[in-house]
């Protein structure tokens, strides 16, 4: 949850170019700290807002995951980045996604 705010300012950058999108999967908290959070702070607007009930997500990266996880995936659906820079290392974030998406509009 720490990183919603720089997670929101990169979406404030990115937002009108249709090869950018962000999905949030919330998968260590409790479902109604998790609603309050995004009522309060009116996220659930920007970008799809996921809870993962059964944590079929941290399952699936059992051992690779330390949360939060940042990962990178290109329009193909391929993972570009599975290890990516939280949002708050905003530099170094947005010249891997410069990067990407360039290429993308490229394509």
């Amino acid at each position: 949850l720490r990183e919603n705010i720089h997670l929101n300012e990169l979406y404030q950058n990115y937002k009108d170019n249709p090869n950018f999108s962000i999905i949030s999967i919330a998968i260590a908290d409790h479902l109604p700290i998790w609603k309050s959070f995004l009522q309060n702070e009116n996220q659930n607007s920007h970008w799809a807002q996921w809870f993962d009930m059964g944590s079929k997500t941290r399952d699936l990266f059992k051992g690779t995951l330390e949360l939060p996880k940042f990962i990178i995936i290109d329009k193909s659906g391929k993972i570009a980045d599975f290890n990516a820079p939280p949002p708050s290392e905003n530099d170094q974030l947005k010249t891997i996604l410069d990067k990407l998406l360039n290429r993308s509009v490229l394509k």
